[in-house]
């Protein structure tokens, strides 16, 4: 195959897989429930709360974030590897990582 068709076919598929990327995450936003949970846990009021401010300035030490992250399991009903939160610095990182979760998440079955 040609260069240029290469490059046309590449450009194709990064569309194509960022498009069924977004059509699945659109709908997850888990950052608000973080904030209010943060808030609720830590002090403060959600609206204040910097989600890019790293974890420790928000006063949140790692015995608290580990505590928060149950919390967290429980409230949004998936289970957060501790893989998946280990290069963690911000609340914005961390609804990152929860927002693909929550995505991944199969749909719960009719009883």
């Amino acid at each position: 195959m040609p260069v240029a068709d290469q490059s046309a076919w590449r450009a194709v598929y990064d569309t194509v897989t960022l498009r069924t990327h977004s059509a699945r995450t659109a709908n997850v936003n888990t950052l608000p429930i973080i904030k209010e949970l943060a808030a609720k846990q830590f002090g403060g009021e959600p609206d204040t709360i910097d989600e890019n401010a790293a974890v420790d300035q928000l006063g949140i030490d790692s015995l608290g974030f580990l505590e928060f992250l149950f919390e967290l399991e429980d409230k949004l009903g998936v289970a957060i590897p501790q893989d998946a939160v280990k290069h963690v610095r911000t609340l914005c990182d961390l609804a990152t990582v929860t927002d693909g979760l929550v995505a991944a998440k199969p749909p719960a079955t009719p009883a």
